[in-house]
């Protein structure tokens, strides 16, 4: 099943810190399961 990622492991997921800055800024960060799966 999904399980949940918190803000600070999807951070680390990210690596690339703009990359995270505008996901934040677009209100993401705490994706849902289909927003993770989609390609960066």
């Amino acid at each position: 099943g999904y399980v949940g990622i918190h803000s600070s492991g999807f951070r680390d997921f990210l690596l690339k810190p703009e990359l995270l800055r505008a996901i934040v800024d677009s209100g993401f960060e705490h994706p849902s399961e289909g927003k993770l799966a989609a390609p960066l």
